[in-house]
């Protein structure tokens, strides 16, 4: 099961409004031909049939098409315009949004599970091709990091949520404090749990809510919207990069505003969605997984992994301090007892390590 362009170009108007131009343009030649005929001189305009030549007859389309090549080259300009808008809708800003020709809802439960499974295959290979990407912005943030930078997501919606998912499990996971990675949604905190969808649509408040952090030089602007058109995102993203900031982008549209706005653009290809439009699904997944991919990498390579174990994250409930217990066992080779008192004495798994082979 694949999702194409195919059925938004069935619905296009393009053909309509080629044909609207042509017809006008007959109907026009018509008129002005017949008015020849009959108030100018006939014949210097039509010609009696029978008295012209056979190899001739084509002389009595000139004057159709002196009248009508007026109308046409004044009207088609008006086509050229439109076909430019709707050819960019269909190949670019509207990839996620172009549907399918099949009928949801006389699909069985099977059938329609196996075939969104079968869709978001595609976000892996879509992913992989843009690693390139993802390697140059993770290289500038862990630059920027080290001498004391932030960064930032801004996004509305599902890519706002997703955002904030990824920049609050930061500090758990990785022990870092909790203004090092921060997530902004168009509609503040009550758009993560309820949907404020007209805050999408201002232009200058991304800005406005990153200056509230103190914004600086030194930090990185992620602006994440799957159609690359949201308001809210492009303006952040542009004031950010005006002011001298990194700025980079998560997208699934080529092509698209964002895409153009920002230093670093980071365009994950998914097609369109199994459900026209909605993004929370293969465009949804793909952001996600380039977030992990950016924050993790840029962790580990600040020093906060020690092997691929998380020595630096927060004990904050008991599946964590089992966990952190586990770590140290394995690292140092010693009872659960004695790893338990030590993890709990330093209050971190990586303390507690450096202290005991100190101590040796």
């Amino acid at each position: 099961m694949r999702f194409s362009q195919t059925s938004l170009l069935k619905r296009s108007t393009i053909p309509f409004s080629f044909c609207a131009i042509l017809c006008l343009s007959v109907l026009v030649a018509f008129f002005f031909c017949h008015k020849g005929a009959k108030t100018l001189n006939p014949t210097k305009y039509l010609f009696h049939y029978s008295n012209i030549p056979p190899f001739h007859h084509s002389t009595l389309l000139l004057p159709f098409f002196h009248y009508s090549i007026i109308p046409f080259l004044i009207l088609f300009p008006t086509f050229v315009i439109h076909l430019f808008v709707e050819l960019e809708d269909i190949f670019t800003m509207n990839i996620t949004e172009s549907s399918s020709d099949h009928n949801l809802e006389e699909m069985t439960i099977n059938e329609l599970l196996v075939g969104i499974n079968q869709e978001d295959q595609i976000v892996i290979t879509a992913v992989n091709k843009v690693i390139p990407k993802i390697e140059i912005l993770v290289k500038k943030i862990v630059d920027r990091f080290r001498e004391g930078g932030r960064l930032f997501y801004i996004g509305a919606g599902t890519s706002g949520r997703l955002g904030i998912l990824d920049a609050s499990e930061i500090p758990p996971t990785f022990g870092v404090p909790y203004d090092v990675v921060i997530g902004l949604i168009a509609g503040g905190d009550t758009a993560i749990r309820k949907a404020v969808e007209s805050a999408e649509d201002d232009y200058d408040q991304a800005w406005k809510d990153l200056q509230k952090y103190g914004i600086n030089d030194k930090d990185t602007v992620v602006g994440i919207a799957a159609s690359g058109r949201t308001p809210y995102v492009i303006g952040g993203v542009k004031e950010a990069r005006k002011n001298g900031l990194l700025t980079a982008c998560i997208t699934c549209n080529p092509g698209s505003i964002l895409e153009k706005e920002a230093e670093i653009p980071i365009v994950a290809i998914v097609g369109a969605e199994f459900v026209t439009g909605s993004t929370r699904m293969k465009s949804g997944t793909a952001q996600k997984l380039i977030l992990n991919m950016i924050t993790t990498t840029t962790m580990i390579k600040m020093g906060h992994i020690r092997g691929n174990k998380m020595v630096d994250m927060q004990l904050t409930n008991k599946k964590l301090i089992d966990r952190g217990t586990k770590m140290i066992m394995e690292e140092l080779d010693i009872n659960r007892r004695k790893a338990k008192k030590l993890l709990l004495k330093h209050g971190s798994v990586r303390k507690a390590i450096l202290a005991y082979n100190k101590d040796i």
